[in-house]
């Protein structure tokens, strides 16, 4: 949430000078424990994918999984996505091309390997992707039966993916194609002889 402030005229309220709050806004936050489960019986079916018994309390159920104390933090990053469905879509399509590219099944276009610092760029996507690591997720232009997401990853690592998919259902049905937009390695200062 961010308030929004403007100038004020001395001749107003004292409290509301110099500046004077004349607006909120909101941008929606996302934070992925894990993917839902997608039901297969028409009970479970009722389940919504967001506001599941372990997001009651994510730092308590993060406890409980990594058997940490009561004064550790979660140290799972949030991030902005358009909606709530979108943000659970670009998680399955980046889960289903992260696991492609560990079975050797897709080879992200482009993707510059840096062989003088002897990494790879799937290397370095495996790395540093991942649900723990987003911090951004925009939409894409894409065809009709296809889905496009811009994911940003911290420290700085950028991928593009598609997949086919719709809005009906979270999950694509398999992953087209996966590419490196930005490639930032903060290793590069310790390492570089220039």
């Amino acid at each position: 949430m961010r308030l929004l402030y403007a100038p004020s005229r001395r001749g107003e309220k004292p409290e509301n000078w110099p500046i004077h709050p004349y607006g909120i806004e909101a941008i929606p936050t996302f934070h992925i424990v894990h993917l839902p489960k997608i039901a297969t019986s028409a009970e479970a079916a009722q389940r919504p994918l967001v506001d599941q018994p372990e997001c009651v309390d994510v730092d308590e159920h993060w406890r409980k999984r990594a058997d940490a104390g009561e004064e550790e933090d979660d140290p799972a990053e949030w991030f902005t996505a358009p909606d709530t469905f979108h943000a659970i879509q670009a998680g399955f399509a980046l889960e289903m091309a992260l696991a492609a590219l560990k079975a050797g099944s897709l080879k992200p276009e482009p993707c510059p390997d840096i062989e003088r610092f002897g990494r790879t760029c799937v290397g370095d996507i495996l790395g540093t992707g991942g649900l723990p690591r987003i911090y951004a997720v925009t939409r894409c232009p894409a065809e009709t039966g296809s889905i496009c997401y811009v994911i940003d990853f911290r420290p700085g690592t950028t991928v593009t993916i598609t997949a086919r998919g719709d809005e009906q259902s979270p999950i694509p049905s398999h992953v087209l194609s996966i590419a490196v937009a930005d490639f930032i390695m903060p290793e590069w200062t310790k390492q570089d002889p220039l």
